[in-house]
């Protein structure tokens, strides 16, 4: 019996690390889910859809209905990540590519985002608004 007595501190200490380690990918698969959703909006046009991940205390600039129609992004590539040692908040370069229908004319533009995780409902939330593609 004493011989296995040291086992079970670590035992414990072990099954901590594994919780921790689970929350956090759970975490990050959240993050993928909610980028997946707002990458998604804006290559379909949704931007009232892509809006709703804002965070609802972020000012967000009302949009032209007439000019978002002329509006086409063709490509959303995230450049760079970062995200903070807590785990609470990422930012995220992001290229996006885009067709003003009524010029013809394929732009880029390189936009930061920062997201933010609500530990109260369990989802990240988009704490900048949509990018100015409009001029």
């Amino acid at each position: 019996m004493r011989k296995t007595f040291w086992l079970w501190p670590l035992v414990v200490v072990l099954l901590l690390t594994a919780c921790a380690g689970i929350a956090k990918r759970q975490r990050l698969d959240r993050f993928d889910d909610m980028e997946r959703l707002y990458r998604r909006a804006l290559l379909d046009g949704d931007f009232a859809g892509a809006r709703r991940l804002l965070d609802p205390q972020v000012a967000a600039e009302p949009l032209d209905p007439e000019k978002t129609k002329l509006l086409k992004i063709v490509d959303y590539k995230p450049t760079h990540v970062d995200v903070t040692e807590d785990m609470n908040t990422i930012v995220q370069q992001v290229a996006l590519k885009y067709f003003m229908l009524d010029t013809n004319r394929l732009h880029t533009v390189d936009y930061q985002q920062t997201w933010h995780y609500d530990e109260v409902h369990k989802v990240w939330l988009l704490q900048t608004d949509l990018p100015r593609l409009i001029p």
